[in-house]
């Protein structure tokens, strides 16, 4: 089993941001693992810098919630995507997109064998080096964990077959946008 971060390269990724005053753009850019669905509305979105080459992925600003074009919607991802949570429809520019609210927390860290880093009042900062549990993993090959839910989003592979594995579909349907940083290898 080998478990990866997903990141987005936020200087070669263009970032989608919605086009929302106040207050209110907090309800479309927080990504705790709380559903959103009966509020959103598929409101407009635009492209920060649309100069950038366009990817399957966007940028969101920041790594709790995926950005997703029409391809992806449409590919043999789509079932992958929603097993991890609710699929939510933006527009830019009168094209679909869509955001995956992941909402698949699951305690799967293994706290012994996890290290931290150890702040200056000797509090856990930041995680070094992950360690997982294997036999706690659900379907969903898409998942946060509670001590990072806000900032991170995994995936694990080779662990099923391979149509129900996102990092491999990825892969094989040569989707951009995404870096996968190896955290873990069993």
């Amino acid at each position: 089993m080998k478990i990866y971060k997903i990141d987005i390269d936020q200087n070669e990724t263009r970032l989608v941001l919605p086009d929302i005053e106040g207050l209110e753009i907090l309800k479309y850019k927080i990504f705790d693992g709380k559903k959103k669905a009966d509020f959103w509305k598929d409101s407009i979105w635009y492209i920060f810098n649309p100069t950038l080459t366009a990817t399957n992925f966007l940028s969101f600003g920041t790594t709790s919630a995926l950005v997703f074009d029409q391809k992806v919607y449409d590919s043999e991802l789509y079932d992958i995507l929603e097993r991890a949570g609710e699929i939510l429809p933006i527009t830019i520019k009168k094209e679909n997109y869509y955001v995956l609210n992941i909402t698949e927390i699951i305690n799967v860290l293994d706290e012994e064998k996890t290290t931290w880093e150890l702040l200056e009042d000797n509090t856990k900062g930041d995680i070094t080096e992950y360690s997982f549990l294997k036999n706690r993993f659900t379907n969903s090959s898409l998942f946060k964990i509670p001590e990072t839910y806000t900032t991170e989003i995994f995936v694990h592979s080779d662990t099923k077959v391979f149509e129900e594995e996102f990092y491999t579909l990825y892969k094989k349907l040569n989707f951009t946008g995404l870096i996968f940083n190896k955290v873990y290898s069993e």
